[in-house]
């Protein structure tokens, strides 16, 4: 509670998501949604999941939307992915998952619950390298996505930003207006918006140091 600085344990009823790590969470009209991340089984083998669970806020009840109540293309299962709502719709970008780093782009439209994969669609522009524990973030309407680490072409940690435009399906590289203090390549940082800007803070860099820096950036 942000007037009481108060935490709370939230008592739920239905089945929730099982015990994971490095999944997405995102949030949308009373609603919670979590997708994904790792389990760990036998012998400390670990699973990418591509379940998606929901949780009513106001009833507190967890529903899977499975493939029986979901449609379209599912996303295949990964962690450290980007998730965020926008306007009745959850978007999700990249990660890891068995085959290896990714950067496809999909979309679950919340009323009818179909999934669509946007990296076969016909998209402007070119999409971010494939990379996991980037930042994704909403803002006026657009998608960004910032830094993370990648495998292309080889092992690095980013400090690029992207933007996506879901009306013109556009995608829009930034890097190279960007201007002011550098923000060094870094990956598991905290990316949000407020109020037209767009902040990033901490993360991991490439010395292997975690930071807790702040940045932010005019969208």
């Amino acid at each position: 509670d942000l007037f009481t600085l108060q935490w709370t344990f939230v008592v739920v009823s239905g089945i929730p998501p099982s015990i994971r790590a490095s999944y997405g969470m995102a949030a949308d009209r009373g609603r919670l949604f979590v997708f994904g991340g790792n389990i760990a089984g036998p012998g400390s083998i670990t699973t990418y999941e591509n379940d998606l669970y929901q949780l009513n806020l106001t009833t507190a009840t967890w529903t899977e939307l499975n493939d029986k109540n979901t449609s379209g293309p599912r996303p295949t299962g990964r962690i450290a992915m980007g998730l965020v709502a926008l306007e009745g719709k959850i978007y999700m970008f990249g990660g890891y998952g068995l085959a290896g780093y990714l950067n496809d782009l999909f979309v679950l439209d919340l009323v009818t619950l179909r999934w669509t994969d946007l990296s076969n669609a016909a998209l402007v522009g070119s999409p971010p390298v494939p990379r996991y524990w980037h930042g994704f973030t909403t803002c006026y309407r657009r998608l960004f996505v910032f830094g993370g680490f990648t495998g292309y072409p080889g092992p690095r940690y980013l400090n690029d930003l992207h933007q996506f435009d879901p009306t013109s399906m556009q995608w829009t590289d930034l890097s190279g207006a960007i201007s002011g203090d550098q923000n060094i390549p870094r990956d598991r940082h905290g990316f949000t918006s407020f109020e037209g800007r767009l902040f990033v803070f901490g993360g991991q860099d490439s010395s292997g140091g975690y930071r807790n820096d702040l940045l932010g950036i005019q969208a």
